[in-house]
């Protein structure tokens, strides 16, 4: 799978799926979406919690770059304070957590991690 051309949108459909998964067991009622605009602009998941948004960019690299952050960085400039902190999930090894993101490894990841909940 590593060298499959499709290998991202793989990785992201099992990661929304598995998103989709953890909120219909824990009896939530999933408010999973995305946001693309007509300029490109793109999140590829936004998990809404009442009046908030959690933007999740999922990448299968498993090498992490800022540009990564692009998307969840424009999302939250349109839509301010209703915006958390954003969350990078990606194919390596290592977890962090700065003041404007969250990056979770896949390998080690929870569904509230993606949302906050757990640090």
């Amino acid at each position: 799978m590593q060298r499959d051309p499709l290998r991202g949108n793989l990785f992201e459909n099992l990661v929304v799926m598995e998103t989709l998964k953890s909120e219909l067991n824990q009896g939530k009622d999933p408010r999973l979406f995305f946001y693309r605009d007509s300029h490109g602009n793109e999140v590829d998941l936004v998990i809404q919690s009442g009046h908030e948004l959690t933007p999740v960019e999922i990448k299968s690299s498993q090498t992490w770059h800022r540009s990564f952050l692009k998307g969840i960085n424009y999302f939250k400039s349109l839509l301010g304070d209703r915006v958390l902190k954003g969350t990078v999930i990606y194919g390596g090894d290592s977890n962090r957590t700065t003041d404007s993101y969250r990056l979770r490894s896949y390998k080690m990841l929870s569904a509230p991690q993606i949302h906050g909940t757990q640090p």
